[in-house]
């Protein structure tokens, strides 16, 4: 039923990201692009966008070491170049900066 609404989503060029989130079930999408997916927007399919920061920030104050884990297992992979967890939060700092903070001050406290 959701998806045989689509056609009435706005951006065109977003409307597969609207249905992927709809064929997975999600109740949100995370999206550096906010301006296509505002509340009045996405309401119609029970999907709210968030920033990438916040979504992760919500995911980190539910899960708080299971997100350690997966940040030092990422950190541990990349090899061109390797990075140690404080770089590779560094460089996440870019996008999501209150996210990458927390990491950093509360959860690692200055290792990595």
């Amino acid at each position: 039923m959701k998806i045989s609404l689509l056609s009435s989503f706005k951006h065109d060029g977003d409307r597969h990201v609207l249905a992927t989130a709809l064929l997975a079930d999600a109740e949100i999408i995370a999206t550096l692009n906010l301006k296509h997916f505002r509340l009045q927007d996405t309401i119609t399919w029970e999907v709210e966008a968030q920033h990438p920061d916040t979504f992760l920030v919500g995911l980190l104050e539910k899960n708080r070491e299971e997100i350690k884990t997966i940040i030092t297992r990422q950190a541990s992979r990349l090899k061109n170049p390797p990075l140690s967890v404080q770089q590779l939060l560094v460089q996440l700092a870019k996008q999501v900066p209150q996210f990458s903070q927390i990491m950093l001050e509360e959860v690692f406290g200055g290792e990595g």
